[in-house]
């Protein structure tokens, strides 16, 4: 088994200077508030057949001013989450076959790591439970790892996003919370996104990934949106970025839907 030993990320808290992303000693910090302006500007990226532009922003406006969403809140912590949303799926939707616990841990993991292991993997990041909530209630989650991975000796890093679960409360579907879960995760994927191209040495290749398996229509949506997000930040860095040696690539997605 490779050993490993902890050494210093390359993130760090001034390369968020300015976003609504932060790193801090509790790792990733981000809240954001997800109201009309935000799915006017998002929505139309991940239309389809299925999902009818029609009066939906209308619809989500009558519903709610926002959603606020936020990764590894200080309330609920991930234990009280997974009992409320274990809860509603055992009473609402008993023969759902999902397991919550794959995209909700028993605690939030608040640091942001890098670990080099003796076989020459080099990684460091964190795992995400970014929470919806409307009026303080948790109506939905989802599991997010990011890790960046560290090629020294072809001067590239890989931007890994794991998208392990998405789920929304059986009681509040149907009102957009999924649809504003993928819109608060865009926003922090490209934080880190911005963080590494301002980190990053001199002459380094950056190529954001995701790697998702989530089996439903509403997850193709989410992973499709979030790339999306990713593919508009790379091109705002290829065209405005004025770190002229650093090599930024296209998304590449790794889906099982």
């Amino acid at each position: 088994m490779a050993q490993s030993s902890k050494v210093s990320p390359l993130l760090k808290p001034k390369h968020f200077d300015g976003q609504d992303t932060r790193l801090t000693d509790q790792g990733l910090r981000f809240s954001t508030r997800i109201g009309p302006v935000e799915r006017q500007d998002e929505i139309f990226e991940i239309a389809d057949g299925e999902y009818e532009l029609d009066g939906q922003l209308e619809k989500l406006q009558s519903l709610r001013p926002y959603t606020k969403v936020t990764a590894n809140p200080r309330r609920p912590s991930a234990r009280s989450l997974l009992k409320v949303f274990r809860e509603a799926k055992e009473r609402l939707l008993p023969d759902e076959s999902i397991s919550l616990t794959h995209g909700l841990p028993d605690k939030y993991e608040l640091r942001w790591d890098r670990q080099r292991k003796s076989d020459g993997g080099d990684t460091e990041g964190q795992f995400l439970v970014l929470v919806a909530q409307d009026d303080d209630q948790p109506v939905g989650f989802a599991g997010v790892g990011i890790s960046l991975l560290h090629y020294p000796e072809r001067k590239q890093i890989d931007i890994c996003h794991s998208l392990e679960l998405v789920y929304v409360h059986p009681g509040h579907r149907g009102q957009g919370f999924g649809l504003d879960l993928s819109i608060a995760c865009g926003y922090l994927c490209q934080d880190v996104f911005v963080a590494t191209y301002l980190a990053a040495p001199a002459g380094y290749t950056i190529v954001p990934t995701i790697i998702a398996s989530l089996q439903t229509k509403g997850g193709e949506r989410f992973t499709r949106q979030v790339a999306d997000a990713l593919g508009f930040q790379a091109d705002m860095l290829r065209e405005d970025g004025k770190r002229k040696s650093i090599t930024v690539e296209s998304t590449e997605v790794e889906a099982g839907y």
